[in-house]
């Protein structure tokens, strides 16, 4: 007698329990994929910051401890001549000026080709592409090259005169790490970087962070009026509004103004900021977080924390002295 064999197959419940089972297991995975992806991008950037921060402290060794400079605090890409006949200067314009200002630029003899991977961090290259940079360029009629990081380098010249406080700065203490470079035609003289020797804190006093720029509405203090590390409303505005890293919420990136203040302003009231990649002056890096200034329970910031040596003669240094990071 044949034994009889009989065909299995899915019920209906059981083909609905697969599919539950995963789509959960998806929802579970995708995340932590894309979470381990953005990991490895701020890794790299981390990185990345630790090796501009070894070359800048191997330049101030070859130069009696001076930091590299005078220096513009955005550290720009294309930063070679034939990137400046193709990207931003036009015809006739003094490029070595230009790139004698440059981080990059300064630190090529140490670091070679290299620089140019070092200057891009992978998350900052995915929220403000080179085509946002352009543009901006083209919306807003301001030529502003591409940058991921920029330089803790402020003082107090505010469009080219010393003895002004400009752009809602926080003045460090001493002024212009890296110097400063006055334009083309000033009546100025350079200020010349400091010695890497003479900066208080430099485990806590920041080198190089993630490029990003947001003033601040909320203090009448004009040295509390801007939130990120970027220092200049005129590059700053084509920079992302948030800290990049692990951001939660939207990242678009705006070339309209009152779109992108407005945006700044959603990020600042829900407090969605990510972290600001940051190395400090003793070498290491971390993932900063932003965080509120509050003065006499006053809310007068939230952002990047900033310098720890605020410059000591502001009449804001009392707030400065008195106020606490939350």
């Amino acid at each position: 007698m044949k034994s009889i064999q009989r065909k299995t197959a899915f019920s209906l419940i059981e083909l609905i329990a697969t599919v539950i089972a995963i789509t959960l297991a998806l929802g579970i995975l995708i995340p932590t994929l894309q979470a381990g992806k953005q990991y490895s991008k701020s890794d790299i950037c981390l990185s990345n910051l630790k090796e501009l921060s070894v070359a800048t402290r191997i330049y101030a060794e070859d130069n009696n401890g001076h930091l590299p400079g005078p220096l513009h605090p955005a550290v720009y890409h294309h930063q070679t001549v034939e990137g400046y006949r193709l990207y931003g200067l036009p015809s006739g314009s003094n490029i070595e000026f230009h790139l004698q200002r440059q981080l990059s630029y300064r630190l090529r003899p140490i670091m070679g080709d290299d620089v140019d991977r070092a200057i891009i961090c992978p998350t900052m290259a995915g929220i403000a592409s080179e085509r946002h940079f352009k543009e901006f360029n083209n919306q807003n009629n301001r030529s502003v090259f591409p940058a991921h990081y920029s330089l803790n380098n402020w003082g107090d010249i505010n469009s080219g005169s010393p003895g002004a406080i400009g752009d809602n700065a926080r003045t460090t203490e001493p002024r212009y790490y890296f110097g400063y470079q006055p334009p083309i035609g000033s009546t100025y003289s350079p200020i010349q970087p400091q010695r890497i020797c003479n900066i208080k804190q430099p485990a806590k006093e920041w080198m190089i962070a993630d490029a990003w720029y947001r003033p601040s509405p909320a203090s009448p203090i004009i040295e509390l009026q801007q939130d990120g590390p970027y220092q200049s409303n005129w590059s700053g505005e084509a920079l992302p509004y948030f800290a990049p890293h692990f951001k939660r919420g939207s990242t678009k990136m705006y070339t309209d103004p009152n779109e992108r203040r407005a945006a700044a302003n959603r990020t600042r009231q829900t407090k969605s900021d990510g972290f600001t990649n940051t190395t400090f002056f003793d070498g290491h890096a971390a993932a900063v977080p932003s965080r509120t200034f509050v003065f006499r329970s006053f809310e007068l910031l939230y952002g990047f924390p900033g310098t720890v040596n605020p410059e000591q003669s502001l009449f804001s240094q009392q707030v400065w002295d008195e106020g606490t990071w939350e």
